[in-house]
């Protein structure tokens, strides 16, 4: 095969009623401007197995973009980079049915406890002390993404123990729903080196950043929450299993109830 200029491939989490080839960019698709695919959507066309056809298309070659929208493909998704398009078209099946483009994004905090002091991180754009945390990068679970945004920000190296609770908001950034979990971590190291886009990042007494005017009152939520599990004996661990149908791993989280723990005595 020659150059590869435009993909045609499934995208994950499809089933095998998607048309799933490669294609050369000079034979396939012919002189720039041409109407790209035609002989596959007919072939394709033809076969009843085939519902959907993607195409994942290169920054750098974005002139095919118009071309297939002429050929009735829809915009579906960029590439988490931006550098890449995908683009489908239905050719059988509900026509009232879509294909939902990705709509949430995710982020992870951590609750990070040392005997009575917890760590607390405040940004330069946000007058408020919070917790440590960011978004999640694609492939990372909820727990790795709290670990690594603890260590970028204040540079102490942690574990994780438990998920204590997350909260939901509709229609944030890019009108994209956001869901953002917060972490119960055990520290490892406790020497704090903040990151460029941290202003200041301390060990802060629990009982003064639940009742200090300076906090967040998201945080100081989340903060409270746990205290108020932790008196119940309340947690909710992580485990991992394996897809019986896909065979890629997944964590479960799951609520559980044990004998009260002495972390919130003094709150």
């Amino acid at each position: 095969m020659g150059e590869k200029k435009v993909r045609c491939t499934t995208p994950k989490n499809y089933d095998s009623r998607t048309a799933v080839d490669w294609f050369d960019g000079k034979k396939q698709f012919g002189p720039r401007g041409s109407a790209p695919g035609a002989r596959s959507l007919i072939k394709w066309s033809a076969d009843e197995q085939v519902h959907l056809v993607w195409f994942q298309i290169a920054r750098q070659h974005a002139h095919w973009i118009s071309e297939l929208a002429k050929n009735n493909f829809l915009f579906h998704r960029t590439s988490p980079d931006g550098n890449e398009l995908w683009m489908y078209k239905r050719l059988r099946g509900e026509s009232t049915s879509t294909v939902d483009s990705p709509h949430t994004y995710m982020g992870a905090g951590g609750l990070v406890i040392r005997d009575d002091h917890l760590l607390v991180v405040k940004e330069h754009s946000i007058p408020f002390w919070k917790l440590p945390g960011g978004y999640v990068n694609p492939g990372e679970n909820i727990g790795d993404a709290a670990i690594r945004e603890v260590f970028e920000e204040t540079g102490i190296r942690a574990e994780f123990v438990s998920l204590v609770a997350f909260r939901h908001v509709l229609s944030g950034s890019f009108d994209c729903d956001d869901i953002y979990f917060v972490t119960n971590l055990r520290p490892l190291t406790f020497d704090i080196v903040i990151d460029k886009e941290i202003l200041e990042a301390k060990w802060m007494k629990c009982e003064d950043f639940i009742t200090s005017p300076d906090v967040g009152e998201h945080s100081r939520f989340f903060v409270k929450t746990f205290f108020e599990n932790s008196k119940k004996g309340i947690t909710m661990k992580s485990s991992k299993m394996i897809h019986q149908f896909t065979n890629k791993e997944f964590i479960n989280y799951t609520a559980s109830c044990s004998t009260p723990t002495d972390s919130s005595a003094d709150i």
